[in-house]
């Protein structure tokens, strides 16, 4: 009877310490969900350009696309993934974010990944130097684990009807995840009406009339992770709609609008077109598990809105980390944020007016103009000033009236939010954690330059202006105090770099978008424990 007893206790302990020794949620594991790239056809999409409030069954599949993400776990298995190392880390993995400007350049960006130099044939600027950053840069982009993606076109004529993220995940043997931003369903896309401001009048100045294939036509946009380990727990969550993307374009250029758009492509080159589309920004969400980490990995891409006022970025920002602080493992928000300091938002005769009237540090400039007419010289100086200023680093500090950064209150709620666990994400600027030994907030995970930050987009310009800080990395390790410099590294950023050489050594930059990578230490790395005894 003991013996009957032993043999019962032996039988359980080997059908529950699995559960224990594997925190892995298998529930949440799926290998393949691709429905969304086939949801609707062409008919389905003509009558969406007409009205975004379309009858139940089509909302229904809306719905259903614009909440669910694409997932295919079946390209890599990474049975056989070796760490990286460095001496001064140990093991780490490495993540990426590049916004690919929906992948128009998707041969050159597969060509990276390919063991081949050919790559680099053909290249604008031949100077020793530069090709030999260029070339570091493809090895350092080349050895992501983790790759985020904004800006990614599913069947769209623009791109060639490409599956843009399934091409990428094949060649580089990732497994991914791809959620919609929007259905783009622009009569123009479609083939159903021409217009000026069209991406497709820019695209193809010389064709009388785009030609639509029915057949390929997904009409997709989004964002994507692409991952050598299995993404598992995947969700979208959908960002507050700050802009109205049907019904915003569908109205009337005003005249102030008209001479924007025509005075950014004189000055910036700055190609601004009407997109109608349903939907809006996202973050997604999921968890990976690199091999003897002991810990998931929460992988959140985001996408904020670029045709809305900072504050509506902010509010954007505060819905997604109510939907994260409650993961008590290591995070990884990283992705376009549009940090851009201005409000991108088409504009208006009226709207500007009644903007400026609600705009009291306008009302105060304008005021000191009045009263001291010599300082109408003043506020022409700070304004371009405080322009250059913001451009490449929207964190500096805001100055009421005079010098006002309303983009600033993003990073606050970044760097003063704690996640249910007690941590933050990490802010520090270590030199020896750095890319470049400048040790200011944030560069350990986003590369600093002289002044402000490395830029992320830059626009083709006569002039010296047009460059942006806008994609970023924000990493949430174990440091629950934001002052500790001393506090723990693991799996926390180290070595942010900017890939600039690498995006823009070609005749054209492969995107708009400069690709960005972080390094996460899998353990305590060597120095640090050697700090603490």
């Amino acid at each position: 009877m003991k013996i009957a007893k032993y043999i019962l206790v032996i039988a359980l302990l080997f059908l529950i310490l699995p559960v224990f020794a594997n925190n892995e949620p298998k529930f949440t594991y799926v290998k393949q969900n691709l429905e969304i790239f086939n949801l609707f056809n062409f008919d389905e999409l003509k009558e969406l350009s007409k009205s975004d409030h379309p009858k139940k069954t089509l909302q229904n599949k809306i719905n259903y696309a614009l909440n669910n993400a694409a997932i295919d776990n079946s390209i890599n298995n990474n049975y056989d993934y070796k760490f990286k190392n460095d001496t001064k880390i140990g093991n780490y993995i490495r993540i990426a974010s590049w916004n690919i400007d929906r992948g128009f350049n998707l041969k050159q960006i597969k060509q990276i990944f390919n063991d081949s130099d050919t790559i680099f044939l053909k290249i604008k600027n031949p100077n020793s130097e530069v090709l030999k950053k260029a070339k570091e840069e493809r090895e350092i982009l080349k050895n992501s684990d983790i790759i985020i993606l904004n800006e990614v076109d599913v069947g769209m004529p623009r791109t060639g009807y490409t599956n843009v993220i399934k091409e990428l995940a094949t060649t580089l043997k990732y497994n991914y995840t791809y959620g919609v931003e929007f259905l783009e369903v622009d009569p123009v896309h479609l083939g159903l009406e021409d217009y000026q401001w069209s991406e497709e009048r820019f695209l193809y100045p010389n064709v009388e009339k785009i030609k639509i294939d029915e057949n390929k036509y997904k009409g997709l946009h989004g964002s994507a992770i692409l991952s050598k380990f299995p993404l598992k727990n995947v969700r979208i969550i959908r960002l507050p709609d700050t802009y109205d993307w049907f019904h915003g374009e569908t109205k009337r250029i005003s005249d102030l609008e008209y001479l924007k758009r025509s005075a950014a492509n004189v000055i910036f080159k700055e190609e601004m077109i009407r997109e109608i589309r349903i939907g809006g920004r996202i973050a997604i969400i999921a968890d990976v598990y690199p091999p003897n980490t002991g810990t998931p990995i929460t992988i959140v891409a985001t996408h904020l809105e670029n045709r809305t006022i900072p504050q509506n970025r902010q509010k954007q920002m505060l819905t997604l980390f109510k939907n994260i602080l409650s993961i008590s493992n290591p995070v990884v928000l990283a992705g376009d944020f549009n940090t851009m300091c201005r409000d991108g938002s088409p504009t208006g005769i009226r709207k500007e007016i009644k903007k400026k009237l609600k705009d009291p540090e306008f009302i105060a400039r304008s005021a000191i103009s009045i009263a001291i007419p010599s300082a109408f010289v003043i506020n022409t100086v700070v304004n371009a000033t405080d322009i250059a200023r913001t451009f490449t680093n929207p964190t500096v500090r805001s100055i009421p009236i005079f010098a006002p950064n309303k983009e600033r209150e993003l990073f606050k709620i970044l760097k003063s939010s704690q996640f249910e666990d007690g941590n933050y994400f990490d802010f520090r600027g270590i030199p020896s954690k750095t890319s470049n030994n400048k040790g200011r907030s944030l560069s350990n995970s986003n590369e600093r330059a002289l002044k402000g930050f490395e830029p992320t987009y830059i626009f083709e310009r006569p002039l010296l202006l047009g460059k942006y800080k806008l994609d970023w990395f924000f990493v949430k390790a174990y440091l629950n105090n934001q002052n500790d410099k001393e506090g723990s590294y693991k799996l926390a950023p180290h070595y942010g770099r900017t890939l600039f050489e690498l995006n823009y050594i070609f005749d054209k930059p492969i995107s708009d978008h400069t690709p960005i990578t972080v390094d996460l230490p899998i353990n305590e790395p060597k120095s640090f424990l050697n700090k603490k005894k």
